[in-house]
């Protein structure tokens, strides 16, 4: 069917997406991106602990250890042919460019909180919005440093019933400035 249709490679975000190869298919016919919402959407102790256990790196105790274990999701992920910033699945696109100081302030909030996460507590999606921009600006740096082209999603805020102007690709701009 690929060769049929012409098509050189698949982009996937999961090898495990379901694509049947034939034996006479390419062997680098799928491709994957790098998921990245994972880095900067983070909401609670269990969000930071699902990949920094996940890579060997043990628990994180500051935005600093959380950049290093954002640098090793790169580094481990050299095979992938880009990342995909998965923006508009919970959220709109608009985005800040908050400091690092905004950010570790956020980020300070789960380490004093910690035995709170261990039941299941999380700050609402608002008060972490200057992490999770901070942290989307870091994912970007780190694709450019990996010369990876970055695929953002747009959609229509999937399964969340927002307005369908936080959509607009122009609030992506302070991403890039």
């Amino acid at each position: 069917m690929f060769q049929r249709a012409k098509i050189k490679t698949a982009i996937v975000q999961d090898t495990d997406s379901g694509i049947i190869l034939k034996p006479n298919d390419p062997p680098d016919l799928i491709q994957q991106v790098l998921r990245t919402g994972e880095l900067f959407w983070i909401r609670s102790k269990e969000d930071l602990d699902l990949v920094s256990l996940s890579i060997g790196y043990g628990t994180v105790h500051s935005l600093n250890e959380w950049l290093d274990v954002c640098g090793l999701v790169f580094e481990r992920g050299k095979a992938a042919v880009g990342i995909k910033l998965p923006i508009a699945y919970i959220s709109s696109l608009k985005s800040s460019r908050p400091t690092f100081s905004e950010a570790e302030q956020v980020f300070n909030h789960f380490v004093r909180k910690r035995e709170l996460f261990a039941l299941g507590e999380s700050i609402n999606w608002e008060e972490a919005t200057p992490l999770r921009d901070y942290l989307i600006h870091q994912v970007i740096r780190l694709a450019t440093k990996y010369h990876l082209p970055i695929q953002i999603h747009t959609g229509l805020l999937e399964n969340t019933y927002n307005d369908v102007r936080d959509s607009d690709p122009l609030h992506l701009i302070p991403l890039f400035l």
